[in-house]
């Protein structure tokens, strides 16, 4: 089973050089350069920063097919994607990351939650009101860890400029990445209260944690937190048809007072993601509708 990590504030932490040798052995002719497997850019939602708003970061990663990287919580095996460090202009912050979706990936008899094809993470840039117009540059240093049999750790940089407009400047939106961020925030989960609609819901029945949405074709769950006390057994509990979806603890649930996770309901063809955050099975009654 692979290593686990906990993810705290904005900059995940990583250590990818403690990765065992035997993770990059494969049954590939010669060793893949990591290098022609992901590549890495940065693309800012709109042309130029505005003191006193907020604005959408992309740090896009584009990943060789068959190959995959890793969500916040990476699953039984591997390791998530780590921001190692983001450097802004003067005045402008990183207010939050937030981690679209990913896929679940079950695999000899183990599940882990990636991301084919394309990662993107997005960045919400605030600028303090008091910035002066002035030309800058975000860069943001990144490290990975990229499998299909074997797996090999990556890592590398993007930069790109940036302008402050004066105080009520209005920015033009980057028509030329529409598509890589209409995909992303469309892959964000939202709070089940937002769509009251969907009846998504969380309780404990002893612990087994039982979520619902109203006239499901199919659940699947993606937890978060806590690390240290994953689903019993998540290739079994972690997706099934229907809007039931059971999920088994072991006794190291009691220990823990909150649980949150992602989950995925396929209904009529299309799928919806929903933050689900609890107590723990001992605690108070769950937060949710």
């Amino acid at each position: 089973m692979g290593c686990r990590r906990t993810i705290g504030g904005v900059l995940t932490a990583l250590s990818l050089a403690s990765a065992p040798a035997a993770l990059a052995a494969g049954p590939f002719d010669r060793q893949p350069d990591p290098a022609e497997l992901v590549s890495m850019r940065l693309a800012l939602q709109e042309s130029a920063l505005t003191p006193g708003a907020t604005t959408m970061l992309a740090v896009v990663f584009d990943i060789e097919p068959g190959w995959h990287l890793y969500w916040k919580n990476p699953g039984d095996t591997g390791m998530p994607i780590a921001l190692r460090s983001i450097e802004t202009p003067p005045g402008v912050e990183v207010e939050k990351v937030f981690w679209p979706a990913p896929e679940r990936y079950a695999h000899t008899g183990l599940v882990d939650y990636i991301y084919e094809d394309q990662a993107v993470l997005l960045l919400r840039l605030r600028t303090s009101p008091a910035a002066k117009p002035d030309q800058g540059e975000i860069r943001v240093r990144a490290e990975w860890l990229v499998c299909r049999e074997a797996c090999l750790p990556g890592s590398g940089s993007a930069d790109m400029p940036v302008r402050i407009l004066p105080v009520g400047g209005v920015p033009k939106w980057n028509r030329a990445d529409s598509r890589v961020f209409e995909s992303a925030l469309a892959r964000l989960p939202m709070p089940p209260e937002v769509d009251p609609k969907a009846g998504v819901a969380a309780a404990w029945d002893g612990h087994t944690l039982v979520l619902t949405a109203k006239g499901a074709d199919r659940l699947t769950w993606f937890p978060d937190e806590p690390y240290d006390a994953p689903p019993a057994d998540a290739l079994r509990d972690g997706s099934g048809a229907g809007g039931t979806l059971r999920v088994a603890y072991d006794d190291r649930a009691r220990d823990f007072t909150r649980f949150t996770g992602v989950l995925a309901v396929e209904r009529d063809g299309r799928t919806r993601w929903y933050t689900i955050e609890t107590t723990g099975p001992g605690g108070a009654s769950p937060v949710g509708p």
